[in-house]
């Protein structure tokens, strides 16, 4: 990932907007590997494998969007 900051355990994330620009929900990276991150999506029990290039950091508002109660 050049020019990118590396993703950790703990970050949150979401997909690449260009991707899938309807899905919004919040991920949380459980597992680092070189090619691909396992991440637990919001509502989800099991952590998914994913690539570096379809997900991104979540920006601060992002998650502060998803955490309010509605």
């Amino acid at each position: 990932m050049p020019n990118k900051k590396r993703l950790s355990v703990g970050d949150p994330v979401v997909y690449q907007n260009d991707l899938y620009p309807a899905y919004h929900n919040i991920g949380v990276v459980t597992e680092v590997s070189t090619n691909t991150l396992q991440v637990l999506w919001d509502k989800e029990q099991q952590p998914r494998i994913e690539r570096l290039d379809r997900v991104r950091k979540a920006k601060a508002n992002e998650v502060q969007a998803q955490c309010r109660i509605l």
